[in-house]
C-alpha cells in the first residue's frame, strides 16, 4: 500500500546533484567551524581518547577504542574518508566471541583487524597485494562470515568495477584461537563467484548477509545497459562453492515525474537488505531515476519501497502481500512493480542510502531524509531544509509516517528484543556522535536522545548487528575526520552499555494486586425518639431491625477509592467486618449490605433523619461467615458499579433482615480499641481473561462446535473444509473507573505456528454481536466479523492493540467480542493460540497499561 506524502507537485528549472551537496556541504562545514575543531581536537580528544589499542575503564558504559590509522582522500569525491561510509552494509561484524573489522589502512592497503569479546587487544592483517588507488568513498571495504564453515569473506574497492572478492580458509572463524592472524589464511583476489555466470564486470555496493540456514549470501548492484540492477549469489558453506546468481530487480521502463519529466531507466539505491530473526529477508530502497539529456537530464530520487522474500530472495511479495517477482523465473522487480509504501516524487529531495531495521514483531522500519516541504527545484535534501523522517510498515501492508526533530548524516537504524528502535548518526557541522531511541508502547511517538557523545567522527554510523542481537552492546565503528586532507587520522570502535546507558523497559505483564481498604467513616443511626442522635463516637456499629421504632438501627461504612486507582481491573472486593457482640438469634445471613447514593456524610453528623438513603434499586448483598469473629460480604458488582458511575467513594448501609428481638449484630468501628475496623479488600489484576472463546470451521465441519477445545486455531486454506476462525468475548465491568487507560492489547501464546506464519497477518477484528455461545456456536451460526482492528504477523506471542474498542465498548454495555482470521491462504500459514481451557501460560488475556 502506499503512503501518499502531501503536497502539490510543481515544475523545475535545475538540478544539485546529490553528492555535490554533501561534498559541499563538508567542505563548507570544516571553513565555518575549523577554529572551534582545533580546540576540540587539542583539548577534548586529549582527555577522552587513550592511546593506540587501550580502552578507557573497562567498567564504563561507554568504550572507545582505537583500533588503527586510516587514510584519508586528499582530493575527494563524494567524502573526505574512505572507511564506512553509508554505502557498506556491515564493515564491523561479531561471530562466536569475537569481533572483524574490514577497512583501509593508512598505507591504502586493505585491512582486517580482530579481536576477542569484549576487551581482547586488536590484531591486524594488512593485505599488501591490494592498495585502494581512488579518491572515490564509495569504494568500501565489505565483510562477512559464513556461520557453517566459519569462512571469512571480503569484498572491496567497488563502483561499477570487475568484482573483487577474497575468502579465508575454511574454520578460522569456528576456531579462532587455532589461527595466527596473518594475511596467509586469505586466498587471492579473484573475479568470479558463481562459475556458471563468470567474471563479475560491473559491481557496485557488495554486501554480504548470513542466511537463517548457517550459510551466505552475496548482493551486489550490477551495471548493465544503463541500468543497475540488484543481484544475490547464494554460498553454500558445505561445499565452499557459489552458486545461483540472479536478478533481483530491473531498471528499465519508462516513469514519469511531473516536475522532472519522463525517465527512461532507473537503479535502486538500496538501505539495506537483511534476514530477520525469523528468516524473512527484508529490503527496503528508493528508485534513483535518470531523465535523457533531451529532456533536461536530470537525476533524483523518488519513493520509499519495500518487498520482501519468504525464500531466500527467490520469490518477492510487496507490503500489501502481492507477488512482484520470481528471480528463478527471470521475473525481477522494476519500476512499475506496486511496491512502493511512502510516495515522494522529486519534489521531495529524497536522499538514498539510508537506514532499515525489522521490529521483533516484523514490521519494517525506515528512517530517511528528505525536504520538509515540496519544492519547485530539483535539488537534494540538505540540514537547512529537511528533517529525519521515520515511516514503518504495519502487518496488514499499512504505512505510517512522523518528522523527526533531527537531522544529521545519512543515518542507521537496529532493533531490539523489545521492539525498542535505535537511529544512530552523526550531528551536523560539528560531528558528533548521537543515538536516538522509540518505543512501540508509545506507536513510536516518543523518539528521544539516548546517548551523545562530543567528537570529530566523519563516518556513517553503522551498527555491529550481530553483537547487538545477542549481547545488546552497540558498538559502533568511527573514523576521525581531520583538518588536513590526505593525512591519517584514527579508526575507532565506540562500545555503548545499552544495558546500562539505556536499561530494557518494563514489560507490560499480568499483575495482581491486593488492597485493604479501611473504612474512612462509619456510625450508626437509631430511630423513634433517638432519630436526631449521633452515634458516631461509639466504639461499635450496631445493626438490629425491630418492631419498637426505637431499636431499629442501622449501620453505615464509607471507603474512599483512591488506592483503587491504576491497579487494573476489580475482581474481587469482600467487606471484612469484625463481630464485637451479637443477639442469641442472630446469623452472618441476616446482615445486609446495599450500596448508597448519597457520600456526603460525616460520622459525627449523621442521624436517622439525615442518613444517606440507598441508590434506586441497589441490590441488596448478604454476609456469611467468616469464622473467627469475622464475617465477609461479596461486594464486587457493588465496587464496579460505584466505579462504573465514576464514584470516588462508596458509602454501604447495613441493615437486618429479620425483626426477631433476638438478632442484632454489634460490628468494631474505627473507635473500637482492638483495631478492627470494617476493611473492603479489593483484589485487582491488569489481566483480563476471557469469558468465552472457541472456533469455527467451515466446509463440512461448519456445523460442528469446538467450544470445548484448548485451543483457538485460525486458518485460511483454499479448501472451506479448513478455513477457520476464532472468536473471544470479554466482560470489562471491573474496568470502569479505575483511571486512565492508556493501552489495552490482545494478548495471545502461540504454542504452534506454520512455517510460514512469521509472514502471514493475522487480522483481529471487532464483533458487535455479543450474544454468542461458547459452547454453541458453529461456522454456520457465527456471528459476522466488523471493522478489523490490527493485524499482527506471526510470532510465539502476539499482542494486538484493541485501545480504542475497550474504550468504546467500557462507554457502552461494557462487553467486548472480537475475532482472529488469517489474511493469506495455505497450509504453512496455519495458526494455533491458547484458550482459556489451555494451561495457565497459554490463555489469552487482555493486557491494560495506565
Amino acid at each position: 500500500m502506499e503512503f501518499p506524502y502531501h503536497g502539490c507537485l510543481h515544475r523545475a528549472a535545475c538540478l544539485v546533484e546529490e553528492d555535490a551537496i554533501m561534498l559541499r556541504s563538508w567542505r563548507t562545514s570544516v571553513l565555518s567551524v575549523s577554529v572551534f575543531l582545533l580546540f576540540l581536537e587539542a583539548n577534548l580528544f586529549g582527555q577522552l581518547l587513550p592511546p593506540k589499542g587501550r580502552r578507557l575503564v573497562d567498567v564504563a558504559p561507554v568504550q572507545l577504542v582505537r583500533v588503527d590509522q586510516a587514510f584519508t582522500f586528499s582530493n575527494p569525491q563524494f567524502s573526505p574518508l574512505p572507511n564506512g561510509q553509508t554505502y557498506t552494509q556491515d564493515t564491523l561484524v561479531s561471530f562466536n566471541g569475537w569481533q572483524y573489522l574490514a577497512y583501509w589502512d593508512a598505507n591504502r592497503y586493505l585491512a582486517l583487524a580482530r579481536r576477542q569479546l569484549p576487551v581482547g587487544a586488536w590484531e591486524k592483517i594488512g593485505f599488501t597485494d591490494y592498495q585502494n588507488t581512488s579518491q572515490d568513498a564509495h569504494r568500501s571495504v565489505s565483510v562477512g562470515i559464513c556461520p557453517q564453515d566459519g569462512t571469512i569473506h571480503l569484498s572491496f574497492d567497488h563502483h561499477s568495477d570487475p568484482l573483487k572478492y577474497r575468502r579465508s580458509v575454511t574454520g578460522l572463524a569456528l576456531q579462532p584461537h587455532a589461527f595466527t592472524w596473518d594475511a596467509s589464511l586469505f586466498g587471492p583476489v579473484v573475479d568470479v563467484l558463481d562459475v556458471a555466470r563468470g567474471p563479475l564486470a560491473y559491481v557496485t555496493y557488495p554486501r554480504f548477509l548470513q542466511t537463517p540456514s548457517g550459510d551466505l549470501q552475496f548482493v551486489y548492484r550490477e551495471f548493465g545497459g544503463g541500468n543497475k540492477n540488484v543481484r544475490i549469489v547464494d554460498y553454500d558453506g558445505a561445499t565452499g562453492t557459489w552458486s545461483g546468481d540472479r536478478q533481483i530487480t530491473e531498471g528499465a521502463g519508462t516513469h514519469t515525474d511531473p516536475l522532472a519529466g519522463t525517465s527512461t531507466f532507473r537503479r535502486a539505491y538500496v538501505n539495506r537488505i537483511d534476514y530477520d530473526r525469523f528468516g524473512t529477508l527484508h529490503m527496503t530502497w528508493t528508485w534513483r531515476e535518470i531523465v535523457p539529456a533531451s529532456q533536461g537530464g536530470y537525476k533524483y530520487n523518488r519513493d520509499i519501497c519495500y518487498a520482501y522474500s519468504e525464500d531466500g530472495g527467490h520469490v518477492w511479495y510487496s507490503a500489501s502481500h502481492q507477488q512482484v517477482a520470481d528471480a528463478d523465473a527471470g521475473w525481477p522487480i522494476d519500476g512499475t512493480s506496486p511496491v512502493v509504501v511512502v510516495t515522494l516524487p522529486a519534489e521531495w529531495g529524497l536522499l538514498n542510502d539510508q537506514a532499515q531495521a525489522v521490529d521483533d514483531r516484523g514490521r519494517v522500519h525506515v528512517v530517511m531524509y528528505h525536504k520538509d516541504q515540496p519544492d519547485t527545484q530539483i535539488s537534494y535534501a540538505n540540514v537547512f531544509n529537511s528533517h529525519y523522517y521515520h515511516y514503518w510498515g504495519e502487518a496488514d501492508g499499512t504505512w505510517i509516517g512522523q518528522q523527526l526533530p533531527w537531522i544529521g548524516d545519512r543515518p542507521k537504524l537496529i532493533a531490539d528484543d523489545h521492539g525498542r528502535i535505535f537511529l544512530s548518526h552523526r550531528t551536523p557541522f560539528f560531528q558528533d556522535l548521537a543515538v536516538e531511541m522509540a518505543t512501540p508502547g508509545f506507536d513510536y511517538l516518543d523518539w528521544q536522545r539516548v546517548f551523545f557523545k562530543p567528537g570529530f567522527f566523519g563516518t556513517t554510523a553503522h551498527v555491529d548487528r550481530p553483537l547487538f542481537r545477542e549481547t545488546g552492546l552497540m558498538s559502533i565503528p568511527q573514523q576521525e575526520s581531520t583538518l588536513t586532507p590526505g593525512a591519517a587520522s584514527w579508526l575507532d570502535v565506540i562500545d555503548i552499555q545499552t544495558g546500562q546507558v539505556f536499561p530494557p523497559p518494563k514489560q507490560v505483564a499480568a499483575v495482581t494486586r491486593r488492597t485493604d481498604l479501611v473504612t474512612e467513616q462509619d456510625a450508626y443511626v437509631r430511630n423513634g425518639a433517638y432519630a436526631m442522635s449521633n452515634f458516631g463516637g461509639a466504639a461499635v456499629v450496631r445493626v438490629q431491625d425491630s418492631v419498637t421504632l426505637d431499636e431499629q438501627r442501622i449501620g453505615f461504612l464509607r471507603f474512599h477509592f483512591a488506592d483503587l486507582m491504576r491497579k487494573g481491573a476489580v475482581v474481587s472486593a469482600k467487606l471484612s467486618l469484625h463481630v464485637a457482640g451479637a443477639g442469641p438469634a442472630w446469623q452472618p445471613s441476616h446482615l445486609a449490605a446495599r450500596r448508597c447514593a448519597q457520600d456526603a456524610w460525616s460520622e459525627t453528623g449523621i442521624t436517622w433523619t439525615n442518613r444517606p438513603q440507598p441508590a434506586t434499586t441497589a441490590p441488596i448483598y448478604v454476609a456469611t461467615g467468616g469464622g473467627g469473629g469475622v464475617i465477609t460480604i461479596d461486594l464486587t458488582e457493588m465496587v464496579q458499579a460505584e466505579l462504573r458511575g465514576g464514584g470516588q467513594r462508596l458509602t454501604v448501609e447495613l441493615s437486618q433482615a429479620t425483626s426477631d428481638p433476638g438478632s442484632w449484630v454489634e460490628l468494631d468501628s474505627l473507635q473500637a480499641t482492638g483495631g478492627g475496623a470494617a476493611t473492603l479488600v479489593v483484589v485487582q489484576t491488569n489481566a483480563l481473561m476471557p469469558v468465552a472463546d472457541t472456533y469455527v470451521r467451515g466446509g463440512v465441519h461448519a456445523g460442528n462446535n469446538y467450544g470445548g477445545n484448548n485451543r483457538l486455531i485460525v486458518k485460511e486454506d483454499g479448501n472451506p473444509d479448513y478455513d477457520r476462525i476464532s472468536y473471544l468475548r470479554f466482560d470489562l465491568a471491573g474496568l470502569a473507573g479505575t483511571g486512565a487507560i492508556r493501552k489495552v492489547y490482545l494478548d495471545c501464546a502461540s504454542p504452534v505456528m506454520g512455517s510460514l506464519g512469521a509472514t502471514t497477518p493475522y487480522r483481529l477484528h471487532h464483533v458487535s454481536n455479543d450474544s454468542w455461545q461458547e459452547m454453541a456456536m458453529t461456522w454456520n451460526s457465527r456471528p459476522p466479523l466488523g471493522a478489523s482492528l490490527a493485524a499482527h504477523f506471526g510470532r510465539p506471542r502476539l499482542r494486538w492493540d484493541v485501545t480504542n474498542q475497550v474504550l468504546s465498548e467500557l462507554a457502552g454495555d461494557g462487553i467486548l467480542s472480537l475475532a482472529v482470521e488469517s489474511s493469506r491462504e495455505g497450509s504453512a500459514r496455519i495458526l494455533h493460540l491458547g484458550s482459556r481451557e489451555a494451561g495457565p501460560a497459554l490463555r489469552p488475556r487482555l493486557l491494560v497499561v495506565y
